[in-house]
């Protein structure tokens, strides 16, 4: 592997935190291969970044204009968040036909009814 090319290199579908990327830093000067984690990259990225175009995330997430499209549905059969979604849960929003869920803790799933909202 040591004469293999970044382009040659297999791709990764999802990436952990501890994962590291190939950089090149001071391109346009004096090159030098360097690495950093994905959490080391992302944690730079400012709480309040505004997104200009659309993004996807995982053909599941879409931010585009003001607007955040969660494109499947998940029905919850628990209100505890850890068993329905894993470790890390708070936060997460999610819908089915006839309600919204968030979890609002690592451990604790709410819902409202869809049939509150009128049009």
């Amino acid at each position: 592997m040591a004469d293999q090319k970044v382009s040659e290199l297999t791709s990764l579908a999802t990436a952990a935190g501890e994962d590291l990327l190939y950089v090149v830093d001071d391109p346009n000067g004096t090159p030098v291969s360097k690495k950093i984690s994905l959490d080391s990259l992302l944690g730079s990225v400012p709480a309040n970044t505004t997104f200009t175009q659309t993004a996807t995330f995982n053909n599941k997430v879409t931010v585009a204009n003001g607007h955040i499209t969660l494109s499947t549905s998940k029905t919850v059969g628990s209100n505890n968040a850890t068993n329905v979604l894993g470790a890390g849960a708070q936060g997460s929003i999610f819908w089915d036909e006839n309600y919204l869920y968030v979890a609002v803790s690592n451990t604790q799933i709410k819902r409202v009814a869809l049939s509150v909202f009128t049009p």
